[in-house]
């Protein structure tokens, strides 16, 4: 048995008439759960957009960490050639590089 519009608004209105309690604690509810300023919606948007930011602050944290580190060994002269050579391809003056490519052999 199907209900048209009207008749399921007219047993609504029956029904909150015959026990008003329990259609105000459904209004309520309903507008608790998604019409308020603090719905249940908007808190799950809200945590879900905490869990991302301290994901992104952890990542941040480990970047500053290992940033630190290198900062450090930058104080150290033989790194710093090392790393200049190495990374930058830096060379000293009467000094010949030649580059290897290896990523062929690496499959």
């Amino acid at each position: 048995m199907t209900l048209s519009f009207k008749e399921y608004i007219a047993a609504t209105i029956h029904l909150a008439r015959k026990n008003p309690i329990v259609a105000f604690l459904t209004v309520g509810l309903v507008w608790l759960l998604f019409f308020d300023r603090d719905s249940v919606m908007y808190q799950l948007k809200i945590n879900r957009e905490i869990k991302q930011l301290e994901r992104e602050n952890l990542r941040l944290e480990r970047q500053i960490d290992s940033t630190k580190k290198m900062l450090e060994k930058m104080n150290d002269p033989e790194f710093l050639e090392r790393y200049a050579r190495e990374q930058l391809l830096l060379r000293k003056a009467n000094e010949d590089i030649y580059l290897i490519d290896t990523t062929q052999y690496d499959k």
